[in-house]
């Protein structure tokens, strides 16, 4: 019964969100700029020989997309779907 006196006692501590939205933000400004290296040279990184044969799909528009998704993360605006569709992203596009 203590040990889960203890469990409640820890559930509802009050933390302070800020630590959080630190984290949140500084993850998001990072993987923006790796985004933006990646859209930069998206030939070397998506064609199958560089610069001479090109990919069968255009990464530009989807790659636009995460970076809006990113900066949305970032200024904290619909946090949820932005979360979401970065995630799907990451599972995407740096697994190839």
């Amino acid at each position: 019964m203590n040990f889960l006196g203890f469990i409640d006692r820890l559930y509802d501590k009050k933390i302070s969100s800020k630590g959080l939205a630190v984290f949140r933000i500084c993850f998001a400004i990072n993987l923006f700029f790796e985004v933006l290296r990646i859209y930069r040279y998206k030939e070397l990184y998506f064609d199958a020989i560089p610069f001479l044969k090109q990919s069968p799909f255009d990464y530009s528009l989807p790659l636009l997309f995460w970076l809006l998704s990113l900066m949305f993360l970032t200024w904290g605006l619909i946090t949820r779907i932005a979360a979401i569709v970065n995630y799907i992203f990451i599972v995407w596009i740096l697994n190839k």
